[in-house]
């Protein structure tokens, strides 16, 4: 048996499940100290859907401290998209995936921030497939720690091999480099946040991430569709 969702579970019944948005939310704090020998998926949320998409979300301080668990932020998995605009991964623990687990779906993050979360095996993201898309753009990869760290490049999952659609684009990575200068991406430097100590993830004057991203890239309908004029971050300052 296993346990899906501490904080939020949204589940598929039966047939298909419909598609599934949140918006200006929190999801903090919760745990999950269920041992089994079984997996148990997204201490913070598990998430089911034809469509799954999140925007102006705050995911933090989610545990799963067993080393067979899966997705410390979040356990997601779609037939379709799963979305993540404007968001924050940060202090999440699991064994797999403390950001976030993906079990099937299309994954694409845009003005996402990944930061000191902690897997007690491997990665901050994890797969449970070669073949899931993994989009990135706009995005920050700093201070997360694992077994091995996300983003070697080749990006492998485990023993499978490479991952075999993965993008990052303007966006600081902790160690994946795509080889392409036209990618317009950082490697392994520090984006300076304010106090990341006391959840302070905004950017101090002077951070190489200010500016950094591509517009075209946020206001694409594919990535989020985000308005530049009417938007605004986390800490509710416009775009």
């Amino acid at each position: 048996n296993y346990v899906m969702g501490a904080g939020i579970s949204h589940r598929q019944k039966s047939g298909t499940a419909g598609p599934f948005t949140m918006t200006n939310s929190w999801i903090l704090d919760n745990k999950i100290n269920h041992f089994r020998a079984n997996r148990n998926y997204g201490a913070g949320a598990s998430l089911e859907g034809s469509q799954l998409t999140m925007n102006q979300v705050v995911v933090m301080g989610n545990e799963m401290p067993d080393n067979t668990n899966l997705g410390g932020g979040l356990s997601i998995a779609t037939p379709g998209v799963f979305i993540g605009q404007n968001m924050l991964f940060a202090k999440n623990l699991a064994a797999y995936g403390s950001a976030f687990h993906a079990r099937e779906g299309k994954i694409v993050l845009n003005q996402v921030t990944v930061a000191d979360n902690e897997a007690n095996v491997r990665a901050a993201i994890s797969l449970a497939d070669v073949n899931i898309p993994l989009h990135v753009y706009n995005s920050i990869f700093h201070r997360n720690q694992g077994g091995v760290l996300f983003g070697v490049n080749p990006m492998t999952l485990d023993n499978q091999g490479p991952i075999t659609d993965v993008i990052f684009k303007n966006s600081i990575t902790q160690q994946y480099d795509s080889g392409n200068a036209a990618d317009h991406n950082l490697v392994g430097v520090d984006p300076l946040f304010v106090d990341a100590s006391a959840g302070g993830y905004r950017l101090l004057a002077g951070s190489p991430a200010i500016n950094a991203g591509h517009n075209a890239y946020y206001t694409d309908a594919d990535k989020g569709g985000g308005d530049l004029l009417q938007d605004r971050d986390l800490s509710g300052a416009a775009r």
